[in-house]
């Protein structure tokens, strides 16, 4: 996430077992983990009263079904754990919808948010988390999974469907893979997009926000990210290094 204009990684402590469960969970977890993604500095983080709701907990302070229970006829997307800028911890769960048909074309309408301290959920609409204010701090309500699904829809039927099956002309793809960028106080997917008949190149690349899906695409020739992995690993291949994913820099 986003916290105090640095990327950083937040994650709660667990539970080693259901017997510590039991006996510590009227106290709730007592910290989460922040890590620097820059510095690579760790912080343990005291969360007062205690974290009482997570995905570590059981039966029904599981925040899953706890949320579940609140909102039972709702289709959520996997939560994630974040801060606000006062480092108090929430729960996001996206809130989706099928608009094609019973099970096609998954988007975004909204978000439910739960307070991992109280267990005090709150529904926003998509428009809400995308506009006020006191609702900035959240940076991850579109998952890179269901961004890459959608631009792939976008990439390979813009021509319409048969197009997409014979000429392919003007469809694309993104890459194999991608990776994330703070920018604007907002946390942004990257990844690489490729022709549908030619995947040892990128055409360009996409960046798109996670919390707002605003899409920014640069067009760019070059390697894919697969393509320049292998490349620098040639060059240290005597050390034995693996190369991580990279981040094209616009200089």
């Amino acid at each position: 996430i986003n916290y105090k204009d640095s990327p950083v990684r937040v994650v709660p402590l667990q539970y080693s077992n259901i017997i510590k469960w039991l006996t510590n969970a009227k106290n709730g977890l007592p910290a989460y983990v922040i890590v620097d993604a820059r510095t690579q500095e760790a912080e343990l983080m005291e969360v007062k009263g205690g974290m009482k709701y997570s995905t570590a907990d059981h039966f029904n302070d599981n925040v899953i079904r706890h949320v579940r229970f609140n909102y039972p006829t709702y289709l959520l997307d996997t939560p994630t754990f974040e801060i606000d800028e006062e480092g108090h911890p929430y729960w996001i769960f996206a809130k989706l919808d099928m608009t094609i048909g019973l099970f096609g074309g998954r988007d975004v309408t909204g978000a439910i948010i739960c307070d991992s301290v109280t267990g005090e959920c709150n529904e926003y609409s998509i428009e809400e988390i995308r506009t006020k204010a006191d609702l900035q701090w959240i940076d991850r309500i579109y998952s890179a999974e269901l961004l890459n699904e959608q631009y792939n829809f976008f990439g390979r039927y813009q021509g319409g469907f048969w197009n997409s099956i014979f000429s392919q002309k003007n469809t694309y793809s993104t890459t194999e893979d991608y990776s994330y960028l703070a920018m604007n106080d907002d946390v942004y997917m990257y990844t690489g997009v490729t022709s549908l008949t030619n995947d040892e190149s990128i055409t360009g690349f996409i960046l798109i926000n996670q919390r707002t899906k605003e899409a920014v695409f640069q067009k760019i020739a070059g390697t894919t990210e697969s393509g320049a992995q292998t490349s620098a690993q040639g060059i240290v291949s005597d050390k034995g290094w693996q190369a991580t994913f990279p981040i094209l820099l616009n200089l």
